[in-house]
């Protein structure tokens, strides 16, 4: 079932994979901010900018209906960044130094910036640095319970105390929190500084007979720290789950070549690992060498930190998006013992899922991600429906240059594919590969989850020949 097995037999003229972020479901709200109108800033100096306009690169006042909420920042600071604002991307970077916060290629013109650094450069008061922002009131009559997600671009860049949250509050209740990060290592909300370029999904819990919700972004505790700029939000509807997988049922056993490291009394050395699927899911080993560490023969589930500390964590950690148990394909950490000849292949298949009345072209798979590329290694995804012939949904590799080229910064992410289903069909199965690994790195999956909701908008669209 290797990649080059599948192009021999032609099979994958039908592939596609989704090449932009896209979206899904009824869109109820949406904000981009290049509807605000920008003028100079106010203690930043642009300089001669040849591309920029620096009468127009910066606004205080937020789009119609949002509000900001200052009155926890200490008085002074730049005058700029005291609270949230909203700047063209570029210029931002220009007047900060960049310090990474170039690497926000996905917003495009004017964000919404949060920024204790930038802000911190000139005197102010004692205290931290803490600011809301909040959307209008968004009517959600008439939705199913739970069927909202949010999604949006963010760039984000941990230090000291600072973290950040979103709530929402619906018909004017209490607010929930839906998303919350911390620049503490170590803490299992803690949000890598790998994440200043990043697509963001949320699920937002709304509840039956819910009229209307506001969103609220948060910043808080910077005290000369970095900054988290947002983009592009947007929330839709029409959703609902299909079939959805965390690996937390899993039995959990002990390693069988692995050790973990001596005095770690944090976890449970007989509750690490499995190879043992979830009910009805399969493991295809068939093409692997005889040998190696055992543990990673093939795809299989362990706890992440325990994972992490057996091969010497090498940014293993910063897979910090999984929660307890994941799948795991790491051909470095097979390698480490003897092996008969040939490259890591594996292969992790879903059981059916019935999809019977799912509207056509309608699914979406998100699932959170860590993958380190090197050598030769890739990863694909395929899908089958009512058992035909296999289809490519998703494909990586670690060729710097290629097109399909998924580089070293995605080692906590979350992914989004949108699958064409077709019209009628009752079953998927899919398919998650890790081909051509020679010591190489891995790729470890969580928080799988299927959607249906009509694809909205004119995603960009890859064929793969």
């Amino acid at each position: 079932m290797t990649r080059s097995r599948l192009f021999a037999l032609g099979l994958l003229a039908f592939g596609l994979v989704m090449a932009g972020n896209g979206s899904y479901g009824q869109i109820l709200f949406t904000e981009d901010f290049e509807g605000l109108a920008l003028g100079p800033f106010q203690n930043e100096n642009l300089g001669s900018i040849p591309s920029l306009d620096n009468t127009k690169v910066w606004t205080k006042t937020p789009p119609e209906g949002w509000t900001l909420d200052d009155s926890f920042i200490p008085a002074g600071g730049v005058r700029d960044w005291s609270g949230w604002a909203f700047a063209n991307a570029q210029a931002w970077a220009f007047v900060a130094g960049d310090q990474r916060r170039s690497e926000f290629t996905n917003a495009k013109g004017t964000v919404a910036i949060a920024d204790s650094d930038e802000w911190d450069d000139l005197p102010h008061d004692p205290g931290v640095y803490e600011c809301y922002m909040s959307t209008p009131a968004i009517p959600i009559a008439g939705l199913p319970a739970n069927s909202l997600v949010l999604t949006f671009d963010s760039s984000w860049r941990p230090e000291g105390q600072q973290d950040v949250n979103i709530v929402v509050s619906f018909d004017g209740g209490e607010p929930v929190e839906i998303l919350y990060w911390n620049s503490i290592e170590g803490d299992p909300y803690f949000h890598p500084d790998t994440n200043t370029n990043e697509f963001v999904t949320v699920a937002v819990p709304n509840p039956a007979g819910a009229q209307n919700m506001v969103l609220t972004f948060g910043y808080l505790y910077g005290q000369n720290n970095w900054f988290w700029a947002i983009d592009n939000i947007k929330i839709t509807s029409g959703n609902t789950v299909v079939f959805e997988e965390d690996f937390e049922g899993l039995p959990l056993g002990p390693f069988l070549d692995e050790n973990l490291p001596e005095g770690v009394q944090t976890i449970d050395p007989n509750k690490v690992w499995t190879k043992t699927p979830p009910p009805g899911w399969t493991i295809d080993d068939s093409f692997m060498p005889e040998g190696g560490v055992l543990d990673w023969r093939g795809w299989a589930f362990a706890n992440v930190v325990a994972w992490s500390l057996v091969a010497q964590d090498q940014r293993r950690s910063e897979f910090t998006k999984a929660k307890g148990a994941a799948a795991i394909a790491d051909s470095d950490e097979w390698d480490d013992m003897p092996h008969d000849d040939g490259p890591w292949e594996g292969y992790l298949s879903t059981p059916p899922i019935s999809i019977a009345n799912v509207p056509a072209n309608s699914l979406v798979l998100t699932f959170d991600s860590s993958w380190r590329p090197e050598g030769q290694q890739e990863v694909n995804i395929v899908v089958s429906f009512d058992g035909g012939e296999p289809v490519e949904v998703l494909y990586w590799n670690s060729t710097e240059g290629d097109p399909h080229f998924h580089p070293d910064t995605s080692t906590n992410e979350s992914v989004t594919v949108e699958i064409n289903n077709p019209a009628g069909a009752q079953s998927m199965v899919i398919t998650f590969g890790y081909l051509y690994g020679t010591n190489n790195w891995w790729w470890a999956i969580d928080n799988i989850i299927l959607r249906s909701g009509d694809i909205t908008g004119v995603p960009d669209w890859e064929i793969h020949e």
